[in-house]
């Protein structure tokens, strides 16, 4: 979500009222599921669609598109037509203010009724966006008539699609039931940037192919062809690459000599286009391989919510991924998955692949009693922009031998796309799967960063003999400032390491955290946006974050003003930082912080506690302050403790960090132990865990 549609937001809170949302609700008569109701597809046809939209419709634009809705049988008055909006799309659909994005009226011979309600005191629609249009018809309409939902200055997203929907669901025999619509493509932007994309680990001396992918500004490969190119190897130049008709490369029979960590650089001819690649780790004694996967890959290629194809799908993620699985979508020979949805009652969530790896999904919390303890058994702990460690830690300390993995993926409706992948460690000799069934992994939510660690010399995801030592050892290499490097075991911090050396900056991390633990047998807690802004009395202040595109976080100059910054950030489970440079050397400056309430997302209905509100928070602080020490606020919400930390980056991080542990205080077999790993904006990177002593339940 962008700035620029806070207004809307404000707009349908403001204007709501109870009135407005008592739309026949008695009449709806929701069927619980995993995320709380049951949609069903219509049985048989009673409505035909039809899109009029323009020709051309690319990433980020405006426009207006009306969507022709054909009666095949009468309706009675009363019927109702809920305006949903695609699966991942990040913006609300409203009818209350016709000068504002995203307004949706109708065109119609009969009157019928457009209102905003608030999802949650609706349940009959199920899960989705946090505000619902639903369009009620006054008088009854016969067979063969036409009404035409009008989508006024429809913000297109950042992320481009070739079967992007406009869903609809009907009232139908006292339930809602989704109707099949027309689909249409969203294309990518211009060429902005480069993904270069090379083996993480490789033998020096050793011939390996590197991978070049041309995107438009948020990351979507473009249409088209590609200018001529050059390639750096280490900053030195090694090859140039010929002009092609597709936005693909791939870099042949590169090799470095020397042991270390490298990069490969390339740019356009004129030096418009450019990108590095993933650091790669040159070795003399090659003893791994990692290869980048997602098991979970969301295509949502339907006529009901829209998405991207199964082939699409498929064609974006083939650079950055060496194994994917679109489960239901057979896109190899080698690895097949299938999805398991159930209600919570019922055992909830997991990914079965290739028939034999179980992978618990943390949004409908999957019950310990469906799992096989013969089979192989992961948690999925980033799921989109979701964090879901505490579901690792669950079946751990239950003294299940599980192991983490993560997704790009999310079932929760318009959440954003993430860059979580896991990391499979495959030594000499072994295929993915000899990894995969000893759960040598690794979990990142951004980029490639490289971790190489062990307990007692064994790898993550492995059992060791009882030891009254544990040494732990390795090294984490990224492309970004390595902020703190953190030893868990049993669940809990016993160690940590901030590594870096001093420096004097006048550079502020801002840090927002929200839990999403269950507080009992019951689903997670919804997201929460965060809505604030900072500014300086005196001082100009500018945002120094790396930008983010389509994730639901943005800071920047929204009224004009240097010395002021507006941000718009989401969490579940986890945390999002930003960072600002004060440019100014006043260190008694007053700083002003605020967040303004709002209310969580109404995506899911757990059993046991409602979405709440989150409250206002203001602080005013200097840099003299935050040089004695950082602030950190933790305010209640309905049971949970979010928190914000306002600190000085008063260290110059490394990329690069080797480390070591050694725990010998209050162990016991059984113990388990991993690493977390925190980067400086937030970047996070989880090994699985080692565990000590006890034994393994053989196939």
């Amino acid at each position: 979500m962008q700035l620029k549609s806070l207004n809307i937001v404000a707009i349908i809170l403001a204007v709501l009222t109870t009135s407005q949302s008592t739309l026949l609700c008695a009449e709806i008569i929701p069927e619980e599921t995993e995320m709380g109701v049951l949609l069903q597809v219509s049985p048989q046809v009673v409505v035909k669609t039809r899109l009029d939209v323009p020709d051309n419709i690319s990433v980020s634009s405006q426009l207006d598109v009306v969507q022709w809705v054909e009666f095949t049988r009468a309706f009675p008055s009363g019927t109702l037509i809920a305006v949903e909006q695609s699966s991942l799309y990040p913006w609300q659909l409203q009818s209350l203010d016709p000068s504002q994005a995203n307004h949706v009226s109708v065109k119609a011979d009969i009157e019928v009724k457009a209102k905003t309600i608030r999802r949650d005191i609706f349940p009959g629609l199920g899960p989705g966006s946090p505000f619902v249009v639903i369009l009620e018809l006054t008088s009854e309409i016969s067979s063969g008539q036409s009404i035409g939902i009008r989508y006024s200055n429809l913000q297109m997203p950042e992320t481009s699609y070739d079967e992007f929907a406009l869903p609809l669901q009907i009232s139908l025999d006292k339930h809602f039931h989704a109707i099949e619509v027309d689909t249409f493509t969203i294309a990518p932007g211009p060429a902005k940037t480069l993904m270069v994309s090379a083996p993480s680990i490789i033998g020096s001396s050793e011939l390996f192919d590197a991978k070049l992918l041309v995107m438009d500004e948020a990351g979507n490969p473009i249409n088209g062809g590609t200018p001529s190119f050059e390639v750096l190897i280490d900053g030195v130049f090694s090859r140039r690459l010929s002009k092609t008709t597709s936005p693909r490369l791939v870099i042949k029979d590169l090799v470095f000599e020397k042991p270390g960590l490298h990069k490969i650089d390339i740019r356009s001819s004129g030096g418009s286009l450019r990108g590095s690649s993933n650091i790669v780790y040159v070795t003399d004694n090659r003893e791994l391989n990692i290869l980048w996967s997602d098991f979970h890959l969301h295509k949502n290629g339907h006529t009901t919510k829209g998405g991207f194809s199964s082939g699409a799908l498929k064609e974006r993620l083939k650079t950055p991924l060496d194994l994917l699985s679109i489960p239901g979508s057979l896109h190899s020979s080698s690895i097949v998955s299938s999805e398991f949805y159930r209600p919570l009652s019922q055992g909830g969530n997991m990914i079965l692949v290739n028939n034999e790896y179980q992978i618990a999904l943390g949004d409908v919390p999957l019950d310990h009693r469906r799992l096989d303890i013969k089979k192989p058994i992961m948690a999925e702990i980033i799921a989109g922009s979701s964090q879901y460690e505490w579901l690792g830690k669950r079946f751990a300390d239950l003294g299940y031998k599980i192991s983490f993995v993560g997704s790009q993926s999310s079932h929760l409706p318009g959440s954003p796309i993430g860059n979580g992948k896991s990391a499979l460690l495959v030594r000499a000799g072994e295929d993915w799967r000899t990894a995969f069934d000893i759960g040598r992994t690794y979990v990142v939510s951004e980029g490639k960063p490289i971790l190489l660690m062990t307990i007692n010399d064994a790898d993550p995801g492995m059992r060791v003999p009882f030891s009254a030592r544990r040494e732990i050892k390795g090294e984490v290499h990224a492309s970004y400032g390595i902020h703190t490097v953190e030893l868990i075991r049993n669940g809990v911090v016993v160690d940590s390491r901030k590594p870096g050396i001093s420096a004097d900056t006048n550079v502020i991390q801002i840090k927002m955290s929200s839990p999403n633990q269950p507080l009992a047998w019951d689903l997670p807690r919804n997201g929460r946006e965060w809505i604030g802004y900072i500014k300086s009395s005196k001082s100009s202040i500018r945002d120094i974050s790396s930008k983010q595109y389509g994730d639901m976080h943005n800071m920047a100059s929204y009224s004009g003003d240097s010395s002021r910054l507006d941000f718009i950030t989401w969490t579940h489970g986890g945390s999002r930082n930003f960072l600002v440079e004060v440019l100014g050397d006043d260190q008694k400056d007053s700083l002003e912080f605020a967040i303004m309430a709002g209310f969580e997302d109404i995506i899911t209905l757990p059993k046991y506690r409602d979405p709440a509100a989150t409250p206002s928070i203001r602080q005013v602080f200097s840099l003299e302050t935050l040089r004695s020490n950082k602030i950190t606020r933790t305010f209640e919400t309905y049971g949970y403790k979010d928190e914000i930390d306002i600190s000085l980056v008063d260290r110059q991080l490394p990329s690069s960090y080797k480390f070591e542990f050694v725990d010998l205080t209050d162990i016991k077999a059984g113990d388990y132990y991993y690493l977390r790993v925190t980067g400086e904006e937030g970047e996070m990177i989880w090994s699985s865990p080692v565990y000590i002593g006890g034994f393994d339940v053989k196939k």
